[in-house]
């Protein structure tokens, strides 16, 4: 077999830009195969069980993507407001400042649910764990965190879906914003 054409994160990184583009179901290998620049065979190289196969991957890449820029700074060094920003900072990276769909979204509908739809809850519920006890670590009771936690998910998730709606980012910069004042009340929101 030929030595691959591009390293496998350059084109697992062209993979995951068409995913959050047309969805799971609307990715189809053409599409792949015209924005990697590879034919369909050479798809099958990296990813040799196929859509399936890139999908995992995908899933992978994100899930770390997302432990490292958003929820990683929760656990350095700092005080709970420094914590925070950088846990913000990487949220608004992640998401491109609102332009880039909800990662977890595009593998919650139709046959990708199907195939990674327990990944997909289990990455749900890893995020707002991971949040609520960061809420916890400040004295607030497992139960208020969860529900905090939960809240601040779905308002980041809502807010990226918003703002593709009213095509305005600034909706989801703003919800981003608000993150804090929402895990911790006492935290004033900006206006």
């Amino acid at each position: 077999m030929p030595a691959p054409l591009l390293p496998r994160d350059q084109v697992l990184a062209k993979i995951i830009e068409e995913f959050r583009h047309w969805g799971y179901d609307g990715t189809t290998l053409s599409r792949l195969s015209q924005a990697t620049g590879l034919v369909k065979a050479s798809l099958y190289h990296y990813f040799p069980k196929g859509k399936p196969d890139m999908g995992r991957a995908v899933l992978r890449a994100l899930g770390d993507q997302i432990a490292t820029l958003v929820l990683q700074p929760l656990a350095e060094e700092g005080s709970r407001e420094e914590k925070l920003a950088r846990m913000n900072a990487g949220l608004l990276e992640f998401y491109a400042e609102g332009s880039a769909s909800c990662a977890l979204e595009i593998f919650s509908l139709g046959t990708a649910k199907e195939l990674f739809g327990e990944e997909v809850r289990q990455k749900m519920i890893g995020l707002r764990d991971a949040l609520a006890f960061f809420v916890v670590e400040s004295g607030v009771d497992l139960a208020t965190a969860l529900k905090r936690a939960e809240y601040g998910v779905s308002l980041v998730q809502g807010s990226l879906i918003m703002a593709r709606g009213l095509d305005d980012h600034r909706v989801f910069q703003r919800a981003v914003e608000a993150l804090p004042g929402l895990l911790f009340p006492e935290i004033p929101v900006a206006p």
